[in-house]
């Protein structure tokens, strides 16, 4: 099973949990709540964590942590 062809989507405003996902493989699926909510069609102003810069930063850090481990 391809785990990329899995329509899974894990959303979080939990930096460790994001960063987490990179290491268990799974960062492909990192979605921020504003992204879930646009493709449903709703739109409403949402804070920073809910945003995908922030999971994209906590992406990175889980990069930089299985890096270095």
């Amino acid at each position: 099973m391809d785990p990329e062809a899995t329509d899974v989507a894990f959303v979080s405003a939990d930096g460790a949990a994001i960063q987490a996902t990179v290491l268990l493989d799974l960062s492909h699926t990192a979605k921020c709540l504003a992204e879930v909510l646009e493709a449903v069609g709703f739109s409403k102003r949402l804070a920073s964590r809910h945003q995908r810069q922030f999971v994209e930063q906590h992406l990175r850090k889980g990069f930089e942590r299985k890096l270095l481990r």
